[in-house]
């Protein structure tokens, strides 16, 4: 019982030495009593009973523990290996994920640079072939480097201060020279890092293009002075000649050419003001193309002895805004240099409206030029007249010959 029940071997020992004592004690009772007990075999038996109970029990437990170690260690190598597989995954992902990065960033046209502490820690192919860096020359590179002196600082900044937005500035090449560059810049994460991502852009082209667009539209400012305030002041030049011709002469007369210079000066100031804010010109705000041809060729009519032939030829329709003012201002030039330098008894002006395009004709008997001269022969008036049809999409034929007269023609193809 002492064996079965104690729960340690500390506890049997003591159990077992209190109930020997117990034991000893009731046989020297009875001794002094005069009996006689034996007691060193019941000693002995319940010493050896109660070891080998107990041993019995401790195995058992050592059994159990055995056997609950075992679970232990099995459930934890099974814990251990979903981690080792999970982690392997992870590596798995990971590295598909920077495989995937490194595809994509190798595809792109812009420099994708990676930035730990400002440094370079790994670029693309495209950043070699902008900068001209090899890449085992650009990692640990300082970003600062890649950036002009002059904006090194504001760049530097902007990338301490996480700015995730985009900005301007001029990029060193490998060899010392600049280019603009657009740089991006965004938080990201790289091989288990924090990192900056660096998308820079190269901005040559678009820059060429603004310039560009900065130059056409200087151009097409050159073409709205020319043809509204140049042919004003050329119209009143003309009126000038002939008042001053015919003012000894007829008097009278010279009223109405300084009533034409009046309404010349006062349209040009007004094709001025329109100039500067790129509306339509007065003639056609107050009516449409035909009208507007209409007064050009009443206004050539005051100064000039030619014989001035205005035709209308189908049933007129509408043309685009642009479409028309350019129109306008091809006439209005081709008229102007049929007036100034051709000489000519007779100008014809055509408008021609057809169900598939739409053209207008200038045809004078002038002294006519050579066509190879073209460019030189009516100033910037002509090239803008080209510059014009070209814009518009229109097509201009110049058919010219010395002695023989100029015709111009200008054909709008209707989708």
């Amino acid at each position: 019982m002492i064996g079965w029940k104690s729960s340690s071997p500390r506890q049997t020992v003591l159990r077992v030495v209190l109930l020997g004592g117990a034991l000893l004690g009731v046989a020297y009772g009875l001794f002094l009593a005069g009996w006689w007990i034996v007691v060193v075999p019941p000693l002995l038996a319940l010493v050896g009973a109660a070891i080998a109970s107990n041993s019995y029990l401790l195995w058992d437990n050592l059994n159990d523990y055995a056997r609950t170690l075992e679970q232990k260690v099995d459930e934890r190598t099974l814990t251990l290996q979903q981690e080792i597989v999970e982690r392997q995954q992870a590596e798995r992902d990971l590295g598909e994920s920077e495989a995937r990065f490194r595809q994509l960033a190798e595809a792109a046209v812009e420099a994708v640079v990676i930035l730990e502490q400002e440094r370079i820690v790994d670029v693309n192919a495209a950043f070699t072939r902008m900068f001209g860096y090899p890449l085992a020359e650009a990692v640990g590179m300082p970003v600062g480097d890649l950036v002009v002196e002059d904006d090194r600082d504001r760049v530097v900044r902007q990338l301490q201060a996480e700015d995730e937005g985009f900005q301007e500035t001029s990029c060193l090449r490998n060899d010392g020279t600049t280019f603009p560059t657009e740089i991006r810049v965004k938080g990201a994460t790289y091989r288990e890092q924090v990192v900056k991502i660096a998308s820079i852009y190269d901005i040559s082209d678009r820059k060429k293009a603004e310039a560009a667009s900065i130059l056409d539209e200087r151009n097409r400012m050159a073409r709205e002075i020319h043809d509204t305030l140049a042919q004003s002041f050329t119209g009143i030049l003309l009126q000038v000649g002939a008042a001053t011709q015919v003012l000894a002469d007829e008097p009278d007369a010279t009223l109405l050419h300084l009533d034409m210079i009046d309404e010349l000066a006062r349209t040009g100031l007004m094709e001025a003001r329109r100039s500067v804010t790129a509306l339509r010109p007065q003639l056609l705000e107050d009516g449409n193309l035909r009208s507007a041809i209409q007064s050009l060729v009443t206004q050539m009519l005051t100064t000039v002895d030619a014989k001035l032939i205005y035709t209308i030829k189908g049933t007129a329709y509408p043309l685009p805004g642009d479409v028309e003012n350019h129109l306008l201002r091809i006439g209005q030039e081709a008229l102007t240099n049929a007036v100034k330098y051709a000489n000519a008894s007779e100008i014809q002006v055509e408008l021609v409206y057809e169900a598939t395009q739409c053209s207008l004709h200038i045809k004078d008997d002038g002294k006519g030029f050579g066509v190879g001269s073209l460019p030189t022969m009516g100033g910037f008036g002509l090239l803008g007249m080209s510059e014009r049809a070209e814009r518009m999409g229109a097509q201009l034929t110049i058919q010219s010959q010395p002695g023989r007269g100029t015709e111009i023609v200008v054909i709008i193809n209707q989708s």
